[in-house]
């Protein structure tokens, strides 16, 4: 199955998330009402809430504050099967959904619309966050994350097997013209 997937930080003090929150634990209550307290706490220890705090510490013990753009955020994971509409801020018509899957880099700003929906797994209770839309409202310094090529590969020239003929050109560039 075709999964599309995007988190987005929100600053934690941010005035909006706490209504998002709220939501969450709306929704959450009403699917899951016996893993809720007379306080409204969850007592489920692994509730899958779709949050991640981005001060705290993930599963695997490291600290996300160390991931570029968590520290000082809560992380929202959606996700969908469908491909979500893409729209630039103002430009809302069909004719001016963004085409160019490229067009929204990790660390732009966005915001998004969707649905959050229990999960009916009583064996791992939790939440679906769902997307459908996405606002590019604004950039921001692109995120990267992993290894560069040029630190991969950029040591010591490929070893081409007998037969082989090296690349007549770079990569990127445009092959001669007859």
């Amino acid at each position: 199955t075709q999964r599309y997937f995007i988190a987005v930080a929100f600053r934690k003090d941010d005035a909006n998330f706490g209504a998002f929150y709220q939501k969450l634990v709306e929704v959450a209550r009403g699917s899951f009402p016996n893993l809720f307290n007379a306080q409204g706490q969850c007592s489920h220890p692994r509730f899958s809430w779709k949050l991640m705090d981005g001060d705290g510490v993930a599963a695997h013990g490291k600290s996300n504050a160390t991931k570029e753009g968590f520290a000082g955020h809560w992380v929202v994971k959606f996700s969908s099967s469908f491909a979500p509409r893409c729209f630039h801020a103002g430009h809302y018509q069909p004719h001016e959904q963004i085409q160019d899957k490229n067009a929204i880099q990790r660390g732009y700003f966005v915001r998004v619309a969707g649905t959050i929906e229990g999960n009916d797994n009583a064996q791992k209770p939790g939440l679906y966050v769902n997307l459908s839309m996405v606002e590019l409202a604004g950039v921001g310094p692109v995120i990267t994350s992993g290894p560069d090529a040029a630190s991969v590969f950029g040591g010591a020239a490929p070893a081409l097997p007998q037969g082989a003929q090296p690349l007549p050109m770079h990569a990127g560039a445009a092959p001669a013209m007859p």
